[in-house]
């Protein structure tokens, strides 16, 4: 949907990324996985895209889970012209 505001959720690991799908799964939160735009990280290859109105709930669901803050970064985007454009705010400290 052109326009719709997302979060891009990127791990320091593969591991981190698998972990965080089966949870956001378990917590029926919709998701996509990406490759992890290289304007946020080069960690790890594999990032996913929830609807910014999930956010507090994706990152309530992780926390839950034990899977840290340190462990997740939240970075806002938004879907223009049908791609993905990373915005310049990050959202972790919400």
């Amino acid at each position: 949907m052109n326009g719709e505001s997302r979060t891009i959720l990127t791990f320091p690991s593969t591991h981190h990324a698998i972990a965080a799908q089966e949870k956001l799964q378990h917590g029926h939160v919709p998701f996509i996985v990406i490759p992890t735009p290289v304007e946020i990280s080069s960690n790890c290859g594999i990032a996913l895209s929830v609807a910014s109105a999930d956010t507090a709930i994706a990152r309530h669901l992780l926390m839950e889970s034990g899977i840290s803050k340190n462990d997740t970064t939240f970075t806002k985007a938004r879907i223009i012209g049908g791609k993905l454009i990373v915005l310049p705010l990050s959202v972790d400290g919400e």
